[in-house]
């Protein structure tokens, strides 16, 4: 698919980032019961043109998780992420990223839904300003409105 990024300043509404993108991915998910599924994937987004030209990169994604139904209403979902940066400009940089998370969704109806999240990532870089570590706690209210 063809992805189109606008970053602006909330305040000046100045646009301060621009990218354009295609992206691939391929994923299969493996029933192994009736309450356990298993996934994997792969993604690639090849950055066409950005500016500041600087930003531009390409990433690459291989992930790995599981949909696990503890009870009708709850499902635990884990995976993990191993994620390749390439910055082609200037100063060529690499980063990997590993990220590792899970969510517990409470389903209340078939169109309201609660979900706790979690994750932890760490970065590493061929430019150690750019490592850093990072732990994402969150929690969702979805409501779907079909018609």
């Amino acid at each position: 698919r063809y992805e189109y990024e606008r970053y602006i300043d909330g305040d000046s509404l100045d646009e301060f980032y621009v990218n354009n993108a295609l992206t691939f991915a391929l994923s299969k998910e493996f029933p192994l019961n009736e309450k356990f599924r298993f996934q994997a994937g792969t993604q690639a987004a090849i950055s066409l043109t950005a500016e500041p030209a600087s930003a531009r990169f390409h990433e690459f994604d291989f992930w790995v998780g599981s949909r696990w139904r503890i009870l009708t209403p709850l499902e635990l979902q884990t995976f993990y992420i191993l994620s390749l940066y390439y910055y082609p400009q200037g100063d060529t940089r690499t980063d990997v990223t590993n990220t590792v998370g899970a969510a517990l969704t409470l389903e209340f109806t078939r169109w309201a839904r609660l979900v706790a999240t979690t994750s932890f990532s760490a970065n590493n870089s061929t430019n150690s300003f750019f490592e850093y570590t990072v732990v994402n706690v969150g929690g969702i209210l979805n409501l779907d409105f079909r018609f």
